[in-house]
């Protein structure tokens, strides 16, 4: 098995999200033995230039990118938006759904492919923070218009083609896959995740089979968001800083905490082993 790249990482610059630094991961890539490891963070690109001089210091190739939120329809939110400002003082059931409607997004993947997929990502950014509510966001349209240089994913469980595979609307994952592919070409991808939930576990049947179906490659990640196995409970405390909660909340299972414990930076024999475990899974079925 050949070394694999992880392509989907947090650092601290995904706030109270992640623990790992632009440093460790460079050097966790040096440690694995691999020449090559990307930066996904939460709808921002800031650390780019600490991560680039310092990973080519080290002779590692940096990959930038970041996890973009997206949302169908950026000219329908902003009236939805704007009618919420307006009618505030209105029917409170009301108000309680229209802010869950205006918070939804899912999440992407976008990496840079090269200096042209530079310049478009952060073009991508600067778009979502002109549309930025509890955080920046873009749309399809967007996308249209911005794509040039640049490779793309299908991201974790957030993300809306397995959000339509978990609620068994495979209709619509089919139809939002081909509309990916259609505009990234070969420069899009599957991405499938390994952990303890079933829902994982059902997105990755169904990726695979729908990525036979299409024609589309599988990329595996491990959405990390620590670096090392045993910084989870720290990780946590990061968690509660976020949440304002307590380890006495955590405790009585009153406080936010992640549904995975394995969000750390794996090395190949690791990935090797959730690919054979998973073989078997497939194999069975």
């Amino acid at each position: 098995m050949k070394n694999i790249i992880n392509l989907h990482n947090h650092t601290h610059y995904s706030a109270l999200d992640a623990l790992s630094t632009p440093k460790l991961l460079v050097d966790k890539a040096i440690e694995h033995g691999v020449n090559s490891i990307a930066i996904t963070d939460h709808g921002n690109m800031n650390n780019w230039g600490n991560f680039y001089l310092y990973a080519k210091s080290k002779n590692i190739k940096p990959i930038l990118g970041c996890e973009f939120y997206i949302i169908e329809d950026l000219e329908e939110w902003k009236k939805l938006k704007l009618y919420y400002e307006e009618n505030k003082s209105k029917d409170k059931e009301e108000k309680k759904k229209i802010l869950s409607k205006l918070r939804q997004r899912n999440h992407l993947i976008i990496l840079v492919k090269n200096l042209e997929g530079f310049e478009t990502i952060n073009q991508l950014i600067y778009e979502s923070y002109n549309n930025f509510y509890y955080r920046p966001r873009i749309d399809k349209k967007l996308l249209e218009k911005y794509n040039k240089g640049l490779i793309c994913s299908s991201a974790c469980l957030a993300g809306e083609i397995q959000q339509y595979i978990i609620n068994k609307d495979f209709e619509n994952a089919e139809k939002t896959i081909l509309w990916y592919k259609n505009l990234f070409k070969e420069d899009f991808y599957l991405e499938i995740q390994f952990n303890e939930l079933k829902e994982q576990h059902d997105c990755n049947l169904k990726l695979i089979e729908l990525g036979k179906k299409f024609g589309i490659k599988i990329i595996i990640t491990a959405d990390s968001h620590y670096v090392n196995k045993d910084d989870q409970t720290t990780h946590q405390t990061l968690l509660l800083l976020q949440s304002k909660q307590t380890y006495t909340e955590l405790n009585n299972k009153d406080a936010w905490e992640f549904s995975t414990k394995g969000l750390f930076v794996k090395n190949r024999e690791e990935f090797w082993n959730d690919c054979q475990k998973y073989n078997l899974e497939i194999d069975k079925e």
